[in-house]
């Protein structure tokens, strides 16, 4: 009798492991992302922010389904960049919890852009 109640908390507790894993996981990425962009300043910023968060998120082996990368602002030198980093994470394999396929986590960072960047 107590054995599903056993295993329905147990699921509960992979679930929010797998939640809170993937949380920090796209944080680091996000912030991993923004730091780079804003070190290269104007001219490949945009590109090497994405492709560092992404690599982020492989490295850290997150258990993302889809991870989408956004990056914004003003890569000249004095400006800010930020990185928004989005990632579904499956559930469905929870089944007694009923919970629906998945969810998803975000973050965001932002970083200055080095003065003297690109000199």
């Amino acid at each position: 009798m107590a054995t599903p109640l056993l295993v329905a908390i147990l699921l509960f507790v992979v679930m929010c492991g797998r939640l809170v894993s993937a949380q920090i996981d796209v944080q680091v990425a996000a912030s991993s992302g923004a730091r780079s962009a804003s070190l290269l300043g104007h001219g490949g910023g945009i590109a090497e922010a994405e492709r560092n968060a992404r690599a982020t998120l492989a490295a850290h082996g997150a258990t993302c389904r889809r991870a989408r990368v956004s990056v914004s602002g003003d890569q000249r030198p004095g400006g800010s960049v930020t990185v928004r980093v989005s990632c579904r994470v499956r559930l469905s394999d929870l089944v007694m919890l009923g919970i629906p396929g998945s969810r998803t986590v975000e973050a965001s960072a932002t970083s200055p852009v080095d003065r003297w960047a690109g000199s």
